[in-house]
C-alpha cells in the first residue's frame, strides 16, 4: 500500500469541543432536500424515503472496496447484538410465528421484544446450517418445511444526527431480506417488490455471495436524536433450503462541519507482526504481510492460528479534538470469504520481540494467558472477548475497515491503554493476508479541531 500520511483542512475556524466520538449540540437531521444533494456528490442513486427501497440493481459494485467518498461514522458493527423472533424448535409441532403488533417490531422503539414475548438475543453474525454463526437460531418445527422469514431488531443511539448526510448499508443476506430504518425500508435484497411472512427470496444464494456484504449507499438520512431502531426480516428461497445468515453494518457519511469548525483528516502507518502457533519463538515483525489464520484438520486439530497484531501512534491527534470518523485503509494479498474479527489488545506488546510465547522478547511465557510451553502464550486473556467488528475480503487489493470514532477517542484520551487490535478468528480454515508495505495497515482518522 503506498498511501502517504495527510492532512486536509475543510474549514478555517476552530470552536472548542471536548475528546469525544459524537458533537455536543441535538440538532435536526439533515432536510430531503440536503441528503439528495449529498447522494449525488457520492455518485449514487438518490433516496427518497416516499419513492422506493434501494434494491440490488443499486446496490454498488461488490468489486469495488476502495475508500468511501466521505469519511464514515460506524453506527451499527457487523458483529452487533440483535433481538430476534423465536421460531419454533424442531419436533415441537408449532406453527411458524410472526411478530405480534403488525408493523410495530419494525417501527417502534417501544416494541415489547423481550424474551417473554417471544423474542431472543444474540451476535451477529445470526442464522443456521453453516457452522460459521455466532448465534444459532431455530429454523422451525420441521427441517424440510422450515420458516421462511426470520425477523431481527437492534436499537442505536445517535447524539446529534446533523453530523451525517448519508447512511450506507452494508448486508450479509442469504437468501433475501428487507431492512427498515425507523420504519422506512430501505433495502429490498433479493425479495420482490411485493412480499409476506410467506414470500420466498427471489433467488438462491450460494457461491461467494454466501459470504458477501452487498453494499447499498446513498440512503437519506432517516436518523433521530437519541434511539433509533433498525429492523431486518430475512427470507428463505425455499422452506427446505439448508442455511440462512445475516450480519450487517450500518455507516454513516459525515456531513461538512458546521460554521465555524475545523474539520481535518489525518492518517497513521501501522506498526504490526503476526504471531504463529506452529513457531511459536519466531518473531515476524519484518514481514511483508500481517496474516491471520485458524485451526484447521478434524475438530480443529491442526495448529495453524495465525494473529495479526496492529497498533498506531495517534499522539498527533490535538488534545481535546472531537474524533467524527476513523477507518483502516489496507491492502489484501490473500483473500478468504471468512470472517476474521478486530478485537481491543489488553497486553502490552512490541513489535520485534513479540512471539506466540513472548509479548516483548524479553521474559518468555509473559502474555497474560497461562498454558504456553514455558508460561503464558497468547490467548483469550489478552485482548477483549468481542470484536469491534469482522473483515473479509474476496478479492485482492484495497480493502476499507471502518472502526467506530469511539476506539480512537479512548486511544488519544488514555495513550497507556493504547495496544492495539488482534484481528484473528480461531476456527477459520482459511488465512487472510495484508501487506506490510508503506504505511501498513493505515489509521484514517477525521476528527474536529479543538
Amino acid at each position: 500500500m503506498s498511501r502517504k500520511s495527510f492532512v486536509s483542512l475543510l474549514s478555517t475556524l476552530a470552536v472548542f469541543a471536548p475528546l469525544a466520538c459524537d458533537g455536543l449540540d441535538p440538532a435536526d437531521g439533515v432536510s430531503e432536500e440536503a441528503a439528495d444533494v449529498l447522494a449525488d456528490a457520492e455518485g449514487s442513486d438518490e433516496f427518497d424515503p416516499a419513492d422506493h427501497a434501494l434494491t440490488d440493481l443499486e446496490a454498488d459494485d461488490p468489486a469495488v472496496e476502495g475508500p468511501p467518498p466521505f469519511p464514515q461514522a460506524l453506527l451499527v458493527s457487523p458483529t452487533a447484538a440483535w433481538t430476534y423472533l423465536v421460531q419454533p424448535s424442531e419436533g415441537s409441532g408449532d406453527e411458524c410465528r410472526v411478530p405480534a403488533g403488525g408493523t410495530a417490531w419494525r417501527t417502534s422503539t417501544g416494541f415489547d421484544d423481550s424474551v417473554a414475548a417471544g423474542w431472543a438475543s444474540g451476535f451477529a453474525e445470526l442464522g443456521y446450517g453453516d457452522g460459521d454463526e455466532r448465534t444459532v437460531i431455530p429454523f422451525g418445527d420441521d427441517e424440510d418445511d422450515k420458516c421462511i422469514t426470520q425477523y431481527f431488531r437492534h436499537e442505536f443511539t445517535v447524539q446529534n444526527p446533523s453530523l451525517y448526510s448519508t447512511l450506507v448499508v452494508r448486508l450479509l443476506r442469504d437468501d433475501g431480506a428487507v431492512v427498515y430504518i425507523n420504519g422506512t425500508q430501505v433495502v429490498r435484497s433479493n425479495m420482490p417488490a411485493t412480499f409476506g411472512p410467506t414470500t420466498v427470496a427471489s433467488t438462491t444464494v450460494d457461491g461467494s455471495d454466501e459470504d458477501r456484504f452487498f453494499v447499498f449507499s446513498g440512503i437519506g438520512n432517516l436518523l433521530v436524536a437519541g434511539t433509533n431502531l433498525i429492523a431486518v426480516e430475512v427470507h428463505q428461497r425455499s422452506d427446505s433450503n439448508p442455511d440462512v445468515s445475516f450480519a450487517l453494518e450500518l455507516d454513516a457519511n459525515l456531513a461538512p462541519p458546521a460554521m465555524g469548525v475545523t474539520r481535518n483528516t489525518v492518517s497513521f502507518a501501522s506498526i504490526e507482526t503476526t504471531l504463529e502457533e506452529a513457531n511459536r519463538n519466531t518473531n515476524f515483525g519484518n514481514s511483508a504481510e500481517c496474516r491471520m489464520d485458524g485451526a484447521s484438520g478434524e475438530n480443529n486439530s491442526t495448529t495453524l492460528e495465525q494473529v495479526c497484531l496492529a497498533r498506531w501512534d495517534v499522539a498527533g491527534i490535538p488534545a481535546g479534538a472531537t474524533i467524527r470518523a476513523a477507518h483502516l485503509d489496507t491492502n489484501v494479498t490473500n483473500t478468504t470469504p471468512e470472517r476474521y474479527g478486530l478485537h481491543v489488545l489488553e497486553t502490552d506488546w512490541t513489535e520485534l520481540g513479540a512471539t506466540w510465547e513472548d509479548r516483548n522478547g524479553a521474559v518468555a511465557g509473559d502474555w497474560a494467558t497461562p498454558g504456553g510451553v514455558v508460561g503464558g502464550e497468547f490467548g483469550i486473556n489478552d485482548f477483549a472477548d468481542e470484536p469491534l467488528t469482522v473483515v473479509n475480503a474476496l478479492s485482492t487489493g484495497e480493502r476499507i475497515i471502518t472502526l467506530p470514532p469511539s476506539l480512537v477517542a479512548g486511544w488519544r484520551a488514555a495513550p497507556a491503554t493504547n495496544f492495539g487490535l488482534a484481528f484473528l478468528n480461531f476456527i477459520a480454515e482459511n488465512g487472510l493476508d495484508f501487506s506490510t508495505a508503506g504505511a501498513g495497515i493505515e489509521l484514517v482518522v477525521t476528527y474536529d479541531a479543538p
